[in-house]
């Protein structure tokens, strides 16, 4: 029930895998082209913290301190390193080096990563030394992943709000999965596909309140979280934790919740066991699609405060 106009609609990431605008484009199977006409003119608005990111900004109240208390490098001491997939203008991944990560932003919009790059460039980040912690890149995380200075070299990886924009969601898990070393921990936020979410996340978003663009989300590109969680297993993680989140956008405001039923979170961390069977192609397509019976994993405790991944119960 919503009370107080406070409901889960998900930000608009705004984030595409290539833009209509650029005069060359990338070439993936995670890629959808349509989604790179909705959101390829949009790359100039991602420093405005009042405009049509603002969501996505005001996020990071959340994320980033989610991120930093489930994250730690292999070795003791050592400055963690995680990969940011679909970084757009840079709104997670500079807070997040602003915090003393070492950080690699990957976007396939060609302006989103030029309007990063030059964020970075502004005085404040030089001074601060922050711009020394983050780079970014265009290119498509399956490319990026097959690197093999890339293959299972980082201690986490995020992909925040753009699971429900590519084409190839199993692909594209696995390829995240990929980039991240055995304990690492892998961090998805996107948007379930539920008959709430369709209300919630696109009607009253985009249709009623418009604080997101009318189109900028499909309802059947959702993905359910017992889905994604088997996407997960499937490549070789153990799922720690599924949690809700939800905005309240007279506030424009995140809060933690323990219903999944439009936003949420899951965070999973990869095996350490080599032996572990690792899922691909056809095969981990049919664990996506599937009709298994709901997926239950331990949920944090709903009080707005971060839970750390040791903390938590085996799965």
């Amino acid at each position: 029930m919503i009370k107080s106009f406070r409901f889960a609609a998900l930000p608009a990431r705004f984030h595409s895998s290539t833009s209509s605008s650029s005069n060359s484009s990338l070439i993936s199977g995670s890629i959808d082209q349509k989604e790179v006409e909705k959101f390829g003119d949009l790359s100039h608005e991602w420093t405005d913290e009042k405009g049509a990111f603002k969501a996505l900004h005001s996020l990071n109240r959340l994320r980033v301190p989610w991120i930093l208390s489930n994250v730690k490098s292999k070795k003791e001491g050592e400055t963690p390193k995680i990969v940011d997939i679909g970084s757009g203008g840079g709104v997670l991944s500079i807070p997040l080096a602003r915090a003393g990560l070492k950080v690699v932003g990957i976007d396939a919009t060609k302006e989103a990563v030029e309007s990063a790059k030059r964020t970075l460039n502004s005085r404040p980040l030089q001074v601060s030394k922050v711009a020394e912690n983050v780079k970014f890149e265009w290119t498509s995380v399956e490319e990026f992943s097959e690197r093999e200075e890339n293959k299972e070299h980082f201690d986490a990886v995020v992909a925040s709000e753009i699971l429900e924009h590519v084409a190839d969601v199993p692909n594209f898990v696995r390829s995240v999965i990929s980039l991240a070393r055995p304990g690492g921990s892998i961090f998805f936020t996107t948007i379930n596909k539920t008959w709430m979410s369709r209300f919630a996340a696109i009607w009253l978003a985009e249709d009623v309140l418009r604080i997101v663009p009318k189109g900028v989300h499909q309802w059947d590109k959702f993905v359910a979280p017992d889905q994604l969680a088997r996407l997960c297993e499937g490549a070789g993680c153990t799922v720690r934790a599924i949690h809700g989140f939800t905005l309240n956008p007279l506030m424009n405001s995140w809060e933690w919740v323990r219903p999944t039923q439009v936003n949420y979170a899951l965070l999973a961390v990869k095996h350490e066991a080599k032996e572990v069977e690792i899922l691909e192609g056809e095969a981990l397509k049919k664990e996506f699609e599937k009709n298994a019976p709901k997926y239950v994993v331990p949920i944090q405790k709903v009080d707005n405060k971060v839970v750390h991944v040791d903390n938590l119960p085996a799965v």
